[in-house]
């Protein structure tokens, strides 16, 4: 049966963390970026092209963001900022200019190389959106008391999980007996979705149980049962 309780209390949670904002992570750019962190820098930057497409067609797509900035939005260092930059950059799907007095680093997005980068005819929003439907709510946040992107990122997607579980008690495909108010998922599936190298991947669950933030049951190799602390979250 549905734990209304339970959900209830997720909901909550949640609720904290979408008033404090969230970026979209995108599967599929990690995937082919081969790096979380590029893909984070991708897609906050696809946002506000999409933005400025709507509000502001005379900038013709350029726009500025300083490195506390995006640090504040991301949670990239400034050393994983340059790093993401110069991988998106020798791939042409960034383009970058200073302008201004005093010169400020503008970026924008080459919609045309990103559209062919993805396979894509031609790149339009609406073609996007569908493209990266299934987005994960990156709640940077987390990655603030968690002490860094990969466990933040990492719990971003388990809380993602453990709400689709409540309220789906019956999508059971794991092959363990699960505790009381504990959900299943496949490490193997959340290092595909969020790219993470399993040394990055076990460090992020090894940091996020250190802290209480979440707990592990009975697991075999394929599926881990979980619970994510959400009272040790809020404090």
């Amino acid at each position: 049966p549905v734990d209304m309780g339970d959900i209830r209390a997720h909901d909550v949670a949640l609720g904290h963390l979408n008033a404090r904002g969230f970026i979209q992570f995108h599967p599929l750019l990690a995937q082919r970026l081969d790096s979380f962190k590029a893909a984070i820098f991708l897609g906050h930057a696809l946002y506000w092209s999409r933005y400025l497409a709507h509000a502001q067609p005379h900038r013709r797509g350029w726009f500025f963001m300083s490195a506390a900035q995006w640090r504040e939005a991301t949670g990239l260092s400034t050393h994983e900022q340059a790093s993401a930059r110069g991988e998106l950059t020798r791939r042409g799907l960034l383009e970058e200019a200073l302008a201004g007095r005093p010169a400020i680093l503008h970026y924008r997005v080459n919609l045309h190389a990103t559209a062919s980068f993805l396979d894509l005819d031609q790149l339009n929003w609406e073609t996007m959106s569908e493209l990266f439907h299934s987005c994960i709510r990156f709640y940077k946040p987390l990655s603030d008391i968690c002490g860094g992107v990969s466990a933040g990122l990492y719990l971003s997607y388990l809380l993602q999980r453990q709400s689709f579980a409540l309220r789906n008690p019956q999508v059971d495909t794991a092959a363990v007996e699960l505790f009381p108010g504990e959900f299943c998922y496949r490490p193997e599936h959340a290092r595909i979705a969020l790219c993470l190298g399993i040394k990055a991947q076990r460090n992020a669950r090894e940091k996020l149980k250190a802290a209480g933030f979440i707990r592990e049951g009975r697991s075999s190799q394929e599926v881990v049962a979980t619970r994510v602390n959400l009272a040790a979250i809020a404090s």
